[in-house]
């Protein structure tokens, strides 16, 4: 598909519906660690206030030490709804998943590379960064869902713990966070690479004895940190999409074959970085 259906695509899904919670805010300074990108939105603050605690500054706990895209924030949202009856309406959840994937999302250069999973593309991706990450990552979910996160080492560590307490079973299966005594699983399999990679570059290093998970969160927060400087660069700059007007629409559809068509875009005159959509 063409750029103008790509955009087209990024819009609709900031435009989900998403859930969250309304409950009265609290503030337990002492549990929030420092650093983190403030919360400055005071009805995020608000829905998410009950169990994330939050400092003079803003800073929550949680969600300060994370940025993401519009499609991990809403997973996170239906997540919260879901497990911890959290309760809103669509609107409000709207304008909460909008907030946090404009200040706590991802810059464009961060984005652009699992472009593919936002847009539902079936690819043959493969993460070269670290095969074992990919093997360990990639048996459960798309990587377009890990190369869509940003997150400090801690919540690196809380996302694998996270899962590790969700799905007890994922440290002793294929692609397993642990490696299980002298088994040929996956997990050992990752190690035997590691030693003989550093076998084939004469390396003399001691054996590296972590664990795959531990091992996935050191490279994932090196790799993917919170604060980066496409992120710095973008957020000083940040302004409203400018998407208004008239867009060919130039695709293939499965079965079908080639789709033209025409996508009119109109800004909402309440809000200047909304947007109505029409098409034929």
């Amino acid at each position: 598909m063409s750029n103008p259906g790509a955009v087209i695509a990024i819009l609709l899904a900031c435009g989900l519906t998403a859930v969250a919670a309304s409950q009265p805010a609290t503030s337990r300074v002492s549990a929030v660690p420092e650093g983190g990108i403030p919360v400055t939105d005071e009805e995020t603050r608000r829905a998410c206030g009950s169990c994330h605690a939050t400092d003079d500054k803003h800073i929550m706990t949680r969600i300060s030490h994370r940025r993401a895209s519009p499609e991990n924030w809403e997973l996170t949202l239906r997540r919260m709804m879901s497990l911890n009856n959290v309760n809103l309406a669509p609107e409000a959840a709207r304008r909460i998943l909008k907030y946090l994937s404009n200040q706590h999302g991802l810059a464009p250069e961060e984005a652009r590379p699992a472009m593919f999973d936002a847009e539902r593309r079936l690819i043959e991706y493969s993460y070269k960064a670290d095969a074992d990450v990919q093997q360990l990552c990639s048996t459960c979910h798309s990587m377009g869902r890990v190369l869509n996160e940003r997150r400090t080492r801690e919540e690196w560590s809380l996302l694998l713990a996270m899962h590790r307490y969700y799905y007890p079973l994922i440290d002793g299966s294929s692609g397993g966070f642990r490696r299980s005594g002298g088994g040929g699983g996956s997990a050992n399999a990752q190690a035997r690479r590691s030693a003989a990679r550093q076998e084939e570059g004469g390396e003399r290093r001691p054996p590296d004895n972590r664990q795959p998970f531990e091992r996935a969160g050191d490279h994932l927060a090196d790799a993917f940190p919170l604060r980066s400087e496409a992120w710095t660069t973008w957020s000083a700059a940040m302004r409203a999409p400018r998407l208004d007007g008239r867009w060919t629409l130039v695709g293939h559809q499965l079965g079908k074959g080639r789709v033209f068509g025409e996508v009119v875009i109109a800004p909402d005159p309440d809000s200047p970085d909304s947007f109505v959509t029409r098409g034929q």
